[in-house]
């Protein structure tokens, strides 16, 4: 019986833990960026995946970014979720 439990208890361990990557979506023109207690590049691949776009980010910095970014047009979304940081975004 107790193994049942631990059994159970490491399961929904491992699948709230699976849960908690960035909510992200694109829909053009706008995006929606949820993260909470995400790293900076976790949530950056999670953009690039959905808007099919490739995101480099420099090695060694990654911090830890809380955001609530919802159907902002793409310029503004990248400006509230990485603020004061420099950044570059460039189109082709």
């Amino acid at each position: 019986m107790k193994v049942t439990m631990a059994l159970q208890l490491i399961a929904l361990l491992l699948f709230s833990a699976g849960t908690m990557s960035a909510e992200v979506d694109y829909r053009h023109p706008n995006l929606t960026i949820v993260a909470n207690g995400e790293t900076l590049d976790s949530v950056l691949k999670a953009v690039g995946k959905k808007m099919r776009i490739f995101v480099a980010t420099p090695t060694g910095f990654n911090p830890v970014v809380n955001c609530d970014i919802r159907e902002q047009p793409v310029k503004l979304a990248f400006e509230k979720l990485l603020g004061d940081m420099s950044y570059s975004l460039q189109w082709r």
